[in-house]
């Protein structure tokens, strides 16, 4: 059954991506799998962005997106889940959260601690994010066209045995503040689920973008340069930039 549902939720697309990428790096999670990732560094950058994507894309894909969020003075690095990519292992949940756990390690290997690192995770990737907030004390998280859970996608049901990612159960331990970003269409996970999770945080620590007409998979086309200011308008008000 385990297999099953793991098999419903996942879908790596095939590698996008070779070995001669420019910006591959590769480390290994705690279980001793490869986990690959595309970095955009920048020199002395006060916040590391870890990114992680979505269900059926890898980093193959973000190549234009990783190197114009690092424009925005930030260093970012998007990691491969097992089984996407070149990453390697059998994908899962538990098997995401050691893969998200082994590129904020790297992030903390090049001189970035949590503390100065934002979380930003989109569809899928925001429940992996939340997981890791709640792990530990980071700058900030970003949910982008989020889940509550993911059998609430499909299901109009709540507490459902055997539910996977369950985003809104966690998100009231996260302590950063909190940017939710969802598509008024999104025809795969609709804003509502968006409006729960920010309705869990409280008033001071939740901020809330609505992209008018966009959908799930076409969020930042539709939002345009909107997209970008607003990132930068919520990575320049954390606290953590403030503090020298």
């Amino acid at each position: 059954m385990t297999s099953f549902v793991d098999r419903l939720i996942f879908v790596p697309p095939s590698p996008t991506y070779g070995e001669e990428m420019e910006g591959l790096v590769r480390f290994r999670a705690s279980d001793g799998e490869p986990v690959a990732g595309l970095l955009a560094p920048v020199d002395g950058a006060p916040l590391a962005v870890l990114f992680l994507h979505g269900n059926a894309e890898d980093v193959g894909q973000l190549g234009a997106f990783l190197s114009t969020y690092s424009t925005l003075g930030v260093s970012v690095l998007g990691i491969d889940y097992p089984g996407y990519g070149l990453s390697r292992g059998q994908p899962s949940e538990r098997a995401t959260y050691a893969a998200a756990e082994a590129g904020l390690g790297f992030l903390r290997g090049r001189g970035h601690p949590p503390e100065r690192m934002v979380l930003h995770g989109r569809s899928l990737g925001g429940s992996v994010a939340t997981e890791l907030a709640t792990r530990h004390r980071v700058a900030g998280l970003i949910l982008e066209s989020t889940f509550t859970s993911a059998f609430r996608v499909m299901l109009p049901f709540d507490h459902l045995p055997g539910d996977r990612f369950t985003t809104l159960a966690k998100i009231p331990r996260v302590e950063a503040p909190v940017l939710v970003i969802h598509g008024t269409r999104d025809e795969v996970v609709s804003q509502d689920h968006g409006h729960r999770l920010l309705e869990a945080l409280p008033p001071s620590q939740r901020r809330s973008w609505w992209v008018e007409g966009a959908g799930h998979n076409d969020l930042a086309a539709v939002a345009g340069r909107a997209y970008w200011h607003k990132l930068a308008e919520f990575l320049v008000s954390l606290p953590a930039v403030a503090r020298p």
